[in-house]
C-alpha cells in the first residue's frame, strides 16, 4: 500500500493519506482502551490489515472500507450528557 500510494499520490498526497490512517488507527486503540471485551476483533481486523499492505488491491477490498467506516464510528462515538 505505502509504495502505491507514494507512487500514485507523491510525498504530500502520501502524507496526508498516511496522517488520515493513524488518525482512525488512534480512534480504534481508544475504544480498546474503554471496553477490552473487543479485542479479539481487533486482533483479527489489525491482522487482515496488515495482509492488505502486501496486496494492490486494498481500494475494493471489504476490510479496508470496513476499517474506514469502524474507524471513524470510533472518531464520532461521543457519549453525550444530557442535563435535564
Amino acid at each position: 500500500i505505502l509504495l502505491d500510494v507514494m507512487t500514485s499520490y507523491g510525498l504530500l498526497g502520501s502524507l496526508i493519506w498516511i496522517s488520515s490512517v493513524v488518525y482512525l488507527y488512534l480512534g480504534i486503540i481508544k475504544r480498546v482502551k474503554k471496553d477490552t471485551s473487543i479485542l479479539p476483533f481487533y486482533a483479527i481486523m489489525s491482522v487482515e490489515i496488515i495482509k492488505l499492505l502486501f496486496s494492490s488491491t486494498y481500494i475494493v477490498s471489504y476490510v479496508f472500507w470496513f476499517f474506514i467506516g469502524y474507524g471513524l464510528s470510533c472518531r464520532f462515538d461521543l457519549k453525550r450528557v444530557y442535563i435535564s
